[in-house]
């Protein structure tokens, strides 16, 4: 994103908006009246879109609990929350009460730095990939008030990108550095419910490896279509793939 954003990202004509000297991540939130932005540092900023295009962007809260460069920051559209990860190895879940706002830490149980964070469709659970070769897959704990993890492994690198299935929250796709992209159940009963047919499969226990398929170069992102029926992720050989889930159970 290099040191700033252009408004065409939130409509209307494309122009420059310099909020900071450096941005390293940034998420937008529902409507697209405020970003956050990690400035190359430990930080998250929160700026304001005015009311007038040329009108300057005013920093509203600075969020500051991590310890260690920001890696990824993802913001839930439906219930506000922001999802913050970075080198601390640590993540957080963001709440806005009042004016304020306040951290949930998440028990990731990672050894390396958190690398990628994404909402599940319904925002009752989150992943997080990381340099540990897995990916936390997280939940609330209602009855100890915190949000706790179960860990996907079955990778041989760093899992540098994550993707929810948007029609289902019981499938997560991972790019890998270890030149392969994975299809995987994330399916947690106390979450999900009952177990339910998708086109991958059925909702077995969590981490049973639905797809594989090998790259010829790091894979760097991977996301679902709108209709979750394709996949397509890029590797680091310039070549973007393209995956039919219909025909690849």
């Amino acid at each position: 994103l290099g040191c700033a954003l252009a408004a065409a990202e939130c409509g209307g004509g494309a122009m420059e908006i310099r909020l900071e000297d450096k941005i390293t991540c940034h998420a937008w939130n529902a409507d697209r009246t405020m970003v956050a932005v990690c400035p190359n540092n430990n930080e998250v900023h929160i700026f304001k879109k005015p009311p007038q295009a040329e009108a300057m962007w005013t920093r509203e809260h600075v969020l500051n609990q991590h310890s260690a460069l920001v890696t990824e920051i993802a913001w839930a559209s439906k219930t506000n929350r922001i999802l913050t990860t970075a080198q601390d190895r640590n993540a957080y879940v963001w709440t806005l009460e009042g004016d304020t706002w306040q951290h949930d830490l998440v028990i990731l149980n990672i050894s390396y730095a958190g690398t990628s964070v994404k909402w599940c469709a319904d925002e009752q659970k989150f992943a997080v990939g990381s340099g540990s070769k897995m990916v936390a897959i997280c939940s609330f704990d209602a009855n100890n008030n915190f949000w706790v993890s179960k860990q996907i492994k079955n990778h041989t690198s760093t899992v540098v990108a994550v993707a929810w299935d948007p029609t289902s929250s019981v499938i997560i796709a991972t790019a890998c550095m270890d030149y392969k992209c994975r299809v995987f159940s994330a399916y947690i009963k106390s979450v999900d419910g009952k177990e339910a047919e998708t086109r991958w499969g059925k909702n077995p226990k969590l981490g049973t490896l639905f797809f594989e398929i090998p790259a010829f170069g790091w894979v760097r992102d991977v996301c679902f279509d709108a209709t979750g029926s394709t996949l397509a992720f890029a590797s680091h050989n310039s070549t973007v793939t393209f995956v039919d889930g219909e025909r690849s159970r």
